[in-house]
């Protein structure tokens, strides 16, 4: 049982370290454009990036929670063992946090091209999303 418990601890751990430099990134960018070092490069490209940004944010979240109920929910039942069980539970979450952190990334990214706040106020959207994902599969 100890094992299965250090295992829970190890996913959360890993999933509090990619909030972490979700944040982090999300920070720096801010400070970097209002303190004039960083200077937007392509303001011209606020416009398509914002599409891109909405699309990727949706399908991520969309996608990744699909991927993770039919995983788990389909797949869980036919395993008999708890580690087994464990590894799946697993493999699914760190798929479904890759698909929320990748926008969230895109979205800073954009942020630091394009100077709008609005790419950062999607990453935001995205970081709490990500952030909810394992309190709910705690349960």
């Amino acid at each position: 049982m100890s094992s299965i418990k250090n295992s829970i601890n190890s996913l959360q751990l890993i999933h509090r370290s990619m909030l972490i430099g979700l944040l982090l990134f999300c920070v720096i960018a801010f400070f970097l454009h209002n303190s004039g070092t960083f200077e937007p490069v392509a303001k011209e490209l606020d416009h398509s990036l914002q599409v891109i940004v909405i699309i990727l944010a949706g399908a991520g979240f969309f996608i990744g929670n699909n991927y993770f109920k039919r995983k788990v929910l389909q797949q869980a039942p036919e395993l008999q063992a708890p580690k087994e069980k464990l590894a799946l539970y697993r493999h699914a979450s760190i798929i479904q946090w890759a698909l929320l952190e990748g926008p969230a990334l895109f979205s800073i990214i954009s942020f630091l091209i394009t100077g709008n706040f609005a790419f950062l106020a999607l990453a935001a959207a995205v970081i709490i999303l990500f952030a909810m994902a394992f309190k709910k599969k705690k349960k």
